[in-house]
């Protein structure tokens, strides 16, 4: 309502980096709280951590690590960055291969599987985790408990991962 200051809670979270804000608009006036950062723990770490999963089923369906085919292995990330933005709309990613033929390997290779939300919301909890406790302690710097906070702008792509903006609920 026109007249009644508000706290905001800001929360970024791209590619690389996590950042919150908490800012405070009263009238015209808008004014810094506080900031907060960290780098690693964003839209870029998740699908790391469904790569090093793909690699790991790759590896043990083929006994083998592709060769270290940087064709396969650029392949494996470009299909985790896929599933990861699928399993933000979705329950489910699936990842396919069928005959890849990187140069290291002198046959075609297939490599198809599943992976659930629950399955990526384990792989990245503690990433989310990391960045809801961000948010604590930038509320703890400010002298701020949760329930003092009239509304949360979440930007940022991994921010519709739905992990994300329960932990953003909470």
């Amino acid at each position: 309502a026109s007249g009644t200051p508000q706290r905001l809670l800001v929360f970024d979270l791209g590619a690389t980096t996590c950042t919150a804000a908490i800012l405070y608009v009263d009238n015209d006036q808008l004014g810094v709280h506080g900031t907060a950062a960290r780098s690693g723990i964003a839209g870029d770490a998740f699908t790391d951590k469904v790569f090093e999963y793909l690699c790991v089923l790759f590896g043990q369906q083929h006994q083998s690590d592709g060769g270290k085919s940087s064709e396969l292995l650029f392949e494996l990330r470009r299909q985790a960055e896929q599933a990861k933005q699928d399993l933000s709309t979705g329950r489910i990613a699936d990842v396919v291969l069928c005959g890849f033929r990187p140069s290291r390997l002198s046959v075609p290779v297939d490599f198809e599987i599943s992976i659930q939300r629950d399955e990526f919301e384990r792989m990245i909890g503690e990433l989310v985790e990391t960045g809801a406790m961000l948010v604590s302690g930038l509320l703890q710097e400010v002298g701020l408990k949760p329930s003092e906070i009239d509304s949360v702008v979440a930007i940022g792509g991994s921010t519709a991962v739905p992990l994300v903006r329960r932990s953003l609920e909470a």
